[in-house]
């Protein structure tokens, strides 16, 4: 069975995993906006265990988004290699003739 990089779809998965982490940031901000809201009337003992919980919820969060960054860096440096391998055996082949 032969090995096949599609390098199209490669190309396509790193630029959807750049826009799925855009959006990520874009949640992030409405989330913090919204507890940031919620606090300024809220207070006591049930305030202070959601402060805690969505710092807990946050870190969880951000470990998420630099896992999916990291993804997005593996996977395009895995097209460049790809790329720069095809370009290499082509031009080598092209010595042959």
């Amino acid at each position: 069975m032969p090995f096949v990089a599609d390098l199209d779809d490669l190309e396509r998965v790193v630029a959807e995993l750049a826009s799925c982490g855009t959006d990520l940031g874009a949640l992030l901000d409405e989330v913090d906006a919204g507890v940031a809201a919620l606090h300024l009337t809220w207070s006591g003992a049930a305030a202070d265990a959601h402060r805690a919980a969505q710092a807990t919820w946050r870190a969880g969060f951000r470990e998420m988004r630099e896992a999916l960054d990291l993804l997005r860096c593996v996977g395009q440096v895995a097209h460049d290699n790809y790329d720069a391998a095809a370009r290499a055996n082509v031009a080598m082949w092209g010595q042959v003739r």
